[in-house]
């Protein structure tokens, strides 16, 4: 693969942790910054440790992956977006303390979230270890480059889709925890239907 074909790949391979970004863009408000740079190292992290994972074990845990990977995303996007809904719709809203929206960015949170978005690069590490000869083996330097790019496009899709969602903050609070509730379980659905589709 040459660069361009490996940056297509990593960019429609960032394409769920920016939506996510965008979302809890929205109902952040407090220390938008940290939260965002934390928010694109853990998904830009994972981005780039599935393709060598995928890469190195592309025999042995592709088929346990390909059965559940679909479902464990849906699981986790309906999850956090109910959550959102939850609390926008029971009175948790505008009189809410900002910094108790920090919770959401827990570390387990955190480590769910990057991996329910990473979990497609999983599948293209192992798309790449097939283009491999099996005569030449499999070697670091063949999988370190699009692992690096594609954990830095997710990176920086992140952290721009995260701010983004800045620009729509002056309309009304509840409406935009609803809109990023149901965007994520919409993500969800989404990525379930292109699986059993």
């Amino acid at each position: 693969m040459d660069f361009s074909e490996i940056f297509l790949i990593a960019l429609a391979l960032s394409v769920d942790a920016a939506v996510f970004a965008f979302s809890y863009g929205l109902v952040l408000r407090h220390s938008r910054m940290k939260n965002s740079v934390i928010l694109a190292i853990v998904t830009g992290a994972f981005q780039a440790g599935m393709p060598i994972i995928g890469f190195f074990g592309a025999g042995k845990i592709r088929p346990y992956v390909e059965a559940w990977d679909h479902w464990i995303a849906f699981i986790v996007f309906l999850l956090l977006g109910l959550s959102i809904l939850r609390n926008t719709w029971l009175g948790q809203g505008e009189d809410e303390d900002p910094s108790l929206r920090d919770a959401s960015l827990s570390a387990r949170s955190l480590f769910i979230v990057g991996l329910a978005t990473s979990i497609d690069a999983l599948a293209i590490g192992a798309c790449i270890a097939c283009m491999v000869n099996p005569a030449e083996g499999y070697h670091y330097q063949t999988i370190l480059p699009p692992a690096g790019i594609i954990g830095l496009t997710t990176f920086f899709c992140t952290v721009i889709a995260f701010h983004l969602s800045h620009s729509v903050r002056h309309l009304p609070t509840k409406w935009l925890e609803t809109a990023a509730g149901l965007t994520l379980i919409g993500l969800g659905i989404n990525t379930l239907c292109q699986h059993i589709g």
